[in-house]
């Protein structure tokens, strides 16, 4: 883990001297699919938990949802490597944005908004809904984190749909961003603390949906 903490550092010095990138993902397949509905959706990886070695950015994760991570999971899977390469991309990528952010939050968050900029700009030539979502592989507070105005990205980009899934069962009520909790292994209480504040669960149902399934 530390010999990728590392290699990614000197990916992020590299980054940030280049000119042609976003910390934005538009191409799994998700985001691919959108697009087929007039959506074109933008999102923030991280390095889930406390992999990048800088904190936890996932406070609320369990057990389970650590073992299942999807942050191993299509082009940030182990075996994806490319010719020459010694990490994944994918990883050491997400690894060097976290460093990024927890070490030099004021850069990170004035390059975050230069390309929630370049995403509006995107989507309006292709004549799409540009949307956003920021905990593609965390689960940050955001409705917290500032821009360099004072305002959160939310409040900075009132016009501009965000949403992601979460395990904090608290509700900001921020309009133009809507939460999603995950229900998982040990989190039922916090599940029940979601709900009464408001927001829907998913829940993952072995065998699909039953007739006469009872809920909260």
């Amino acid at each position: 883990m530390r010999r990728l903490q590392r290699y990614a550092r000197r990916h992020l010095k590299r980054m940030r001297k280049g000119r042609r990138w976003s910390i934005l993902t538009f191409g799994n397949s998700k985001i691919v699919k959108g697009r087929k509905k007039g959506v074109l959706t933008a999102v923030l990886h991280f390095a889930p938990a406390r992999i990048a070695g800088v904190g936890n950015m996932c406070g609320k994760a369990t057990a389970g949802c650590l073992f299942a991570c999807l942050y191993t999971a299509g082009r940030s899977a182990d075996h994806m490597l490319r010719k020459g390469e010694i990490f994944n991309a994918s990883q050491v990528a997400r690894v060097a944005r976290t460093i990024w952010f927890m070490e030099d939050r004021a850069s990170f968050m004035a390059q975050l908004v230069r390309d929630v900029e370049k995403l509006i700009r995107k989507a309006d030539r292709a004549g799409l809904v540009p949307m956003l979502r920021l905990n593609g592989t965390s689960d940050l507070p955001w409705w917290k984190i500032k821009t360099d105005n004072g305002q959160t990205v939310f409040e900075r980009f009132p016009g501009l749909t965000c949403y992601d899934y979460t395990k904090i069962p608290h509700n900001p009520n921020v309009s133009n961003y809507h939460l999603t909790f995950s229900l998982a292994d040990g989190n039922e209480r916090d599940a029940k603390k979601a709900l009464d504040n408001g927001l829907n669960v998913a829940a993952v149902i072995r065998g699909g949906f039953v007739e006469g399934m009872t809920f909260w």
